[in-house]
C-alpha cells in the first residue's frame, strides 16, 4: 500500500472519517493498537493481527507528518486549515523575566548581611568617645 490508500485503509481500520481532528485520530489509533497488539491478546495472538498492526503504525505515523507539514490531516479540507495570526508590533517595553526563587533569596540574604554590617558599624562608631 502506498499514497491514498494508506490514508483510506487508516480511516478504515480507526472508524475515523478523514476530516476528524488529529486527536481524535490519536484516540482512535491507541484504542485501535491495544485491541491488535500481542502482549493484550494474548500467546494466542493471530500473525494477521501483527501485520495489520505494523501496517496500522505505519500509516497513523505517516499521517502524523502530513499533520506537521500541512497543518490538517490527509483527506481534510484545506479550508480547515489553522493559520497563525499576525500579530501586531510590540508597542510597549517588554515585561523583565521574573527572577528565579533561589536567586531572589540569595539577594536577601546578601541584603540582611548588609545592612547589619552597616548597623554594627554605626552603632561601634556610637558608641566609642
Amino acid at each position: 500500500m502506498s499514497g491514498n490508500n494508506d490514508f483510506v485503509f487508516l480511516y478504515e481500520q480507526l472508524g475515523v472519517a478523514p476530516g476528524c481532528t488529529h486527536a481524535e485520530l490519536r484516540r482512535a489509533y491507541r484504542r485501535r493498537v491495544a485491541e491488535l497488539h500481542p502482549d493484550r491478546r494474548g500467546p494466542g495472538a493471530d500473525a494477521a493481527d501483527a501485520v495489520r498492526l505494523q501496517e496500522l503504525t505505519r500509516a497513523y505515523a505517516e499521517a502524523t507528518v502530513f499533520h506537521r507539514r500541512h497543518g490538517r490531516l490527509p483527506g481534510a479540507p484545506r479550508h480547515a486549515t489553522l493559520r497563525p495570526a499576525r500579530l501586531a508590533p510590540q508597542t510597549f517595553a517588554p515585561i523583565a523575566p521574573a527572577l528565579p526563587r533561589a536567586n531572589l533569596l540569595r539577594r536577601l540574604v546578601f541584603g540582611l548581611l548588609v545592612i547589619a554590617a552597616l548597623a554594627w558599624l554605626v552603632w561601634a562608631n556610637a558608641a566609642t568617645p
